[in-house]
């Protein structure tokens, strides 16, 4: 919600600064190509639920560390996506679920 008076402000300041490169030089990967291609497939394999607990591996595993906005860039980049877990009943009525797996059909059933 910036205004478009402020927004010039900005560039005449940008400009007048004559940065153009950053100052710190930008970023660079931290994990190198091989190292991402190992944590993308544990990451297939393994469900983690905590950005910090992926950070952690990466740290325990490749000796590199990264912050928690980091590692989210990392797997952002990367494709990876946050899906919010499914609440189950806690009770589950066991008859009732056999019941309704027997009356699905065999092409909307999982097999493991």
């Amino acid at each position: 919600m910036l205004t478009e008076e402020t927004i010039r402000l900005h560039i005449r300041e940008y400009e007048a600064s004559k940065k153009l490169p950053t100052e710190n030089g930008g970023s660079h990967r931290k994990l190198r190509e091989d190292q991402s291609a190992l944590l993308c497939e544990h990451l297939e394999k393994n469900t983690r639920l905590y950005v910090k607990d992926i950070a952690a591996y990466v740290l325990s595993v490749f000796g590199v560390k990264y912050s928690i906005s980091g590692m989210h860039s990392w797997l952002k980049s990367n494709g990876f996506t946050y899906k919010k877990p499914a609440v189950l009943p806690g009770k589950v009525d066991v008859e009732k679920q056999k019941q309704w797996l027997a009356a699905v059909p065999l092409s909307r059933k999982k097999t493991r």
